[in-house]
């Protein structure tokens, strides 16, 4: 009861500093003869979005600028989030090793790059890379792909190609079990990867001052695949670390007495009993990652954040709208990524813990 009454009053107390604010806040909006709305969201934009996976041209609206921002951030953090993962799992692995060294290996990795600043690695990355990579002039090439510090130019097939693997997403909810989804998933890969041979790719061919044609990955892309998968990892590798310990060595010792090396014991017998430990913490990390992105405005690359809160709001004025766009939009990623993810890893996890 007394709980009940506590809770009560705290949600009162909230709901009328909000009505406060609310006051407030139409005050002065009016006080200033400033303007509220969302309908300039579907006025022209009035600037290009070079560095995109979906065109955006001038005569195109502000809201579908930011849909180009989305999707420029959930294309980053997917990638970010496997590549981090694999280096978590395997600077935790190094971690539980015998060997004295490969211990101290994994901490000094993990301890160096989860103290530095993340937007202190970001520009770090960023200027090494501009200056280790040649000018586009004396592009390393392989074949057809083209590295320099413009980015990375590579064959493009058709957007059509990849809607396939849109298909992944709804295995992982929709399978029965680990051995279906495996099968199904291993299946699809197949299919996707002869049906490619069909397709006419987009070859880049070098023109007088650059290169024209296929696809392009921009040096501020990469940078932040780097530095964000390395960031991230390294609060990774401590979670993965932290579920490992949680398997009692008992565990190890029975997989011993079997044959088993280290590395087949933590595949099949140690980490599959810790996923369902660390994956509070792991999917907090990937929320983090998701966020972080936002930094990306430090170096130029047009993400959600950098496209909304910046180009937008210097563009229109409307700076309350536009952090109010910000603030919602983080939040259902928010909602959405923690049911998503939730129901393709261990949608019974909460149980084990």
């Amino acid at each position: 009861m007394i709980k009940q009454s506590i809770n009560g009053l705290f949600s009162i107390i909230a709901l009328t500093a909000l009505a406060i604010l609310l006051i407030k806040l139409n005050q002065n909006i009016n006080h200033q003869n400033l303007e509220f709305g969302f309908d300039f969201l579907f006025s022209q934009s009035g600037f290009d979005i070079g560095d995109t996976w979906i065109a955006h041209t001038h005569d195109q609206t502000y809201a579908h600028a930011i849909l180009i921002g989305l999707c420029n951030t959930f294309i980053l953090a997917i990638a970010c989030v496997l590549l981090s993962t694999l280096i978590g799992i395997f600077f935790a692995i190094l971690s539980t090793n015998h060997s004295r060294w490969l211990k101290l290996l994994s901490s000094a990795y993990i301890n160096l790059f989860r103290n530095i600043p993340l937007l202190v690695q970001i520009l770090f990355f960023y200027t090494s890379i501009l200056y280790w990579l040649p000018p586009i002039e004396e592009t390393l090439q392989f074949a057809d792909i083209h590295l320099s510090n413009r980015g990375l130019f590579f064959p493009k097939a058709p957007s059509i190609a990849f809607l396939p693997l849109l298909l992944i997403p709804l295995i992982f909810i929709k399978a029965t079990s680990f051995k279906n989804r495996k099968n199904l998933i291993l299946g699809l890969i197949i299919i996707w990867g002869v049906s490619l041979f069909f397709y006419d790719w987009q070859i880049p061919t070098r023109t007088r001052f650059s290169l024209s044609g296929g696809g392009q990955l921009s040096i501020e892309w990469f940078t932040l695949l780097i530095a964000l998968s390395i960031y991230s990892s390294s609060y990774i590798a401590e979670c993965i670390r932290g579920g490992i310990h949680a398997i009692h060595k008992h565990q190890t010792e029975s997989a011993k007495s079997l044959g088993l090396n280290h590395l087949q014991i933590m595949i099949k017998v140690i980490l599959p009993q810790a996923v369902p430990i660390f994956m509070p913490a792991l999917l907090n990390q990937y929320l983090n990652l998701t966020k972080n992105i936002s930094l990306a405005i430090a170096i130029g690359y047009p993400d959600f954040f950098g496209i909304t809160a910046g180009t937008i709001l210097n563009q229109s004025g409307r700076s309350l709208e536009c952090i109010l766009v910000v603030i919602c939009i983080y939040g259902l990623i928010n909602t959405i990524s923690t049911y998503f993810i939730e129901n393709i890893s261990y949608p019974k996890w909460k149980n084990h813990v």
